[in-house]
């Protein structure tokens, strides 16, 4: 299955790449209003939008994308996460690895999305092997739905405890981030319980 490149993904992006090979699909032309730069997770007003700015220079592959350094956004995301889950019972133990990560100059987008990923899925304690497509191959109706934020996934995903759920309630469909964060190494069994959800392939 192809994957666009999605910074901190949604709980259901995960349960496709757990459930399938992956290529990393970076030929197409970049889109507006989709995960590749957008990512939400559960602040204390409820969702919150974090957005990584990108350089408009004439490129629209989204191999060729770069991250702009405009906003100190980088410095803003991560008192977001720290704000919005310094609380949560697991933040600390993944803090370090994350600012570690999260810090690095990596100046294309795709390439930081990937990195990301791959240290959510070390976390997952999943297998994480997959292939790169440099040249455009025309992604399935499916496989654009779950890069698209404007959407929310067909996926039921089981309450699991959140930070502020006292406040509004249980928010489903938010980034990976706030379901590691909340459950910790449960993160994996819940994923694998949601696997069981999805439409069979036979």
């Amino acid at each position: 299955m192809q994957f666009i490149p999605a910074y901190f993904p949604p709980i259901a992006y995960i349960v496709q790449l757990i459930n399938n090979d992956v290529i990393f699909s970076l030929g197409g032309n970049y889109q507006k209003q989709t995960y590749r730069n957008r990512s939400t997770i559960y602040g204390a007003n409820g969702k919150l939008n974090l957005t990584v700015p990108i350089i408009h220079d004439g490129e629209r592959g989204d191999l060729n994308i770069k991250i702009s350094a405009a906003n100190d956004w980088k410095n803003q995301h991560w008192k977001s996460f720290s704000s919005a889950y310094r609380s949560s019972p697991f933040f600390e133990f993944y803090e370090d690895e994350l600012r570690e990560e999260f810090f690095t100059d990596e100046l294309y987008l795709a390439k930081f999305n990937i990195k990301l990923i791959a240290l959510i899925m070390q976390w997952l304690d999943f297998p994480f092997d997959f292939s790169v497509e440099e040249k455009y191959v025309p992604l399935t109706e499916e496989e654009v739905f779950y890069i698209n934020a404007k959407v929310e996934p067909k996926i039921s995903l089981p309450p699991y405890n959140q930070v502020f759920e006292n406040k509004h309630g249980f928010l489903p469909h938010l980034s990976v981030l706030d379901l590691i964060f909340n459950l910790g190494p449960q993160s994996r069994d819940y994923l694998l319980s949601v696997t069981e959800l999805l439409p069979s392939k036979a």
